[in-house]
């Protein structure tokens, strides 16, 4: 467990804010997402990351940031993966006037704002979070192959000329 003494998230110290996580039931969730990022980041800013979202965050810190209409109506918004959040704040990084209301979550918003900020979050939303959310080289070739309805077919007729070959040389054994 890391060393919580005199660190401060959001004017609380790391101790107060781990109790509250745990308080709140959310300090599982807060700790696996913590030790994914861990992987291949720095536990000081593996922490800053995690320490803006929204989810973990008390209420009053979120209305600094949104206002209470933002939040109202992002609330009403059936929940969302944390696919579709990130790919929204990446689509919206240029964008000088977000449309609020194509936001998926409170949590979006929240963070593309933080992420627009602060240069080194952007920084490190780029190079840790959407380099992983890119597609292997296997997903990109299957993807080819159902979106080309051409591609299938000639992979089944090539099968369908190997299968007869095979069926050809029996019958020629066979024969014999």
């Amino acid at each position: 467990m890391p060393n919580f003494k005199g660190s401060r998230i959001n004017n609380e110290t790391k101790a107060a804010f781990v109790r509250r996580l745990k308080h709140e039931g959310k300090w599982e969730e807060f700790e696996q997402r913590l030790n994914w990022l861990l992987e291949d980041t720095p536990e000081r800013e593996a922490w800053q990351l995690l320490r803006n979202d929204p989810q973990f965050m008390s209420k009053a810190t979120l209305t600094d940031d949104l206002t209470r209409d933002e939040i109202k109506f992002l609330r009403k918004k059936p929940p969302c993966s944390m696919w579709d959040t990130m790919l929204w704040i990446y689509d919206n990084l240029g964008d000088p006037d977000v449309d609020i209301e194509t936001a998926p979550s409170v949590g979006a918003v929240f963070h593309l704002r933080k992420i627009k900020n602060d240069s080194d979050l952007l920084k490190k939303f780029l190079s840790d979070i959407v380099t992983r959310m890119l597609p292997s080289q296997k997903e990109i070739d299957q993807k080819a192959n159902l979106d080309d309805p051409n591609l299938g077919f000639m992979n089944r007729l090539e099968q369908l000329e190997r299968d007869l070959e095979i069926h050809v040389e029996l019958k020629e054994v066979d024969v014999e």
